[in-house]
């Protein structure tokens, strides 16, 4: 595969300018530089705005502010298309369509990290290595176990990663990229292994060793599935979409969780601490938990033999607090193109499992009655990434408790690659500034 064009950012010509009112002087214009990204969208740069005129801007949830500049992943919210307007994802220049249907996560993995796609000798490197580290120490091993059977699984990853940084982070320096590559190495290779433990521990059984003869979806898939006395055979239509499902979610721009990694990394933090903190983030309901919550209401609809008509009605209905999950995207104005890619392979996987196929039937009645809605369509309420891959990781035996700590297997590499590229521009601390308005001032009362 060829490697992709790099396209410069073009500075603008033209200036953006604010016009600032008289507050305690004269009124002034003060011009801001206007910097266009590679798609052609113009972006006020406003670095420079507080120090040189005392004046801040107040964008409560940064969704009209840039934080970083990057060279990782470009979204385009809506494009038109012979099958109607879509989203469009792209890592490093390459649509996330190829690189789920041409690439293993592995490859895309090693995309992001270093920039990209590997040549054979690179990625027979790369695999090794990640083979190599992936055994956990028993020092992981007693902490995953030292957990409650109770306990949510992210509560666990989350406290095996604070034991993985507390016995590795000191071995690399952050400020050479060797360590800190060789570090990414070790956390993508692990993740999986991390995983499988913490579902054989809240389930009451033994772990399963890795085999180095199984590539790294397949492998997490044995260690997750088999047992000491049933060892299975996986099937290659289960590996392939789990496969998809970690490159479709592996990167996608700033999102809470990866602006997370960024921010504390600007602080000098190690990478295992930030990818701590982002795990954290991503636990959270908003964020990470979404393809669970389709599973969760698909089951309670065909439960229940809730009428299709009626949940459609509801989910339209305001003041009904019923929400329709795996509908719609805060980023995209089109279909979600991970969803696209995603949904004729897992149909046909869930056409080959009958125990669910009511399941899909409900899935399919809801995306078609959906589909076939003005109100959502107008509204650009297409079905996406969540939607699908919630139901297929199910068919092939995921336990939805474990959908998101599988995220953050996935999301791993691109927290990875974000932490790189902030070390390697060096770029400063984040010290986002705040809109105060509480009490000016009050005395204090004290004999």
């Amino acid at each position: 595969m060829s490697k992709p064009v790099p396209v410069e950012t073009e500075v603008s010509n033209q200036q953006a300018k604010l016009l600032i009112p008289a507050l305690d002087g004269e009124p002034r214009a003060y011009q801001l530089p206007l910097i266009i990204d590679i798609h052609g969208n113009p972006y006020i740069h406003a670095n420079n705005l507080y120090k040189e005129t005392g004046i801040s801007i107040l964008d409560e949830g940064l969704r009209s502010t840039a934080v970083a500049e990057s060279q990782l992943t470009s979204i385009i919210p809506s494009i038109q298309t012979s099958k109607g307007i879509q989203g469009a994802l792209q890592y490093r220049g390459y649509s996330v369509k190829q690189l789920a249907t041409s690439c293993s996560f592995l490859e895309t993995s090693y995309l992001l990290i270093y920039g990209d796609l590997p040549d054979e000798a690179e990625f027979k490197e790369f695999s090794e290595s990640i083979k190599t580290h992936r055994i956990l120490d028993k020092q992981t091993e007693d902490m995953i176990e030292g957990f409650d059977k109770q306990t949510n699984p992210m509560i666990i990853l989350i406290g095996t990663m604070s034991s993985l940084a507390s016995r590795y982070e000191d071995n690399y320096d952050m400020h050479q990229a060797e360590d800190r590559k060789e570090l990414a190495i070790r956390l993508i290779a692990k993740m999986p292994s991390i995983a499988a433990n913490i579902y054989k521990h809240i389930i009451g059984q033994r772990p399963i060793g890795s085999e180095d003869n199984l590539g790294h979806t397949a492998n997490f898939l044995h260690m997750l599935l088999s047992t000491q006395t049933t060892q299975i055979s996986v099937e290659s239509d289960h590996i392939k979409v789990l496969d998809m499902i970690l490159t479709l979610h592996a990167d996608h721009q700033m999102a809470v969780s990866t602006y997370v990694a960024r921010c504390v990394s600007s602080a000098g933090t190690p990478s295992i601490s930030s990818i701590t903190a982002a795990i954290a983030a991503l636990s959270g309901p908003l964020h990470g938990g979404a393809n669970a919550q389709v599973i969760s209401m698909l089951e309670d609809i065909e439960e229940n033999d809730q009428d299709i008509p009626k949940i459609i009605a509801r989910a339209k209905d305001s003041q009904d607090p019923f929400k329709l999950y795996g509908f719609g995207h805060r980023v995209y104005n089109g279909m979600d193109p991970r969803a696209s890619v995603l949904r004729e392979l897992t149909l046909n996987i869930l056409k080959k499992e009958s125990e669910n196929s009511p399941l899909l039937e409900t899935a399919i009645q809801l995306e078609e009655a959906a589909l076939n809605d003005p109100y959502f369509t107008e509204r650009n309420l297409y079905p996406n990434v969540d939607f699908y891959s919630g139901i297929a990781m199910k068919a092939i035996g995921i336990p939805v408790e474990l959908f998101t700590v599988i995220f953050a297997m996935s999301r791993v590499s691109g927290w990875l690659a974000h932490i790189e590229e902030h070390w390697s521009n060096q770029d400063g601390l984040y010290r986002p500034k705040q809109f105060y308005t509480g009490l000016k001032e009050r005395p204090l009362n004290w004999p």
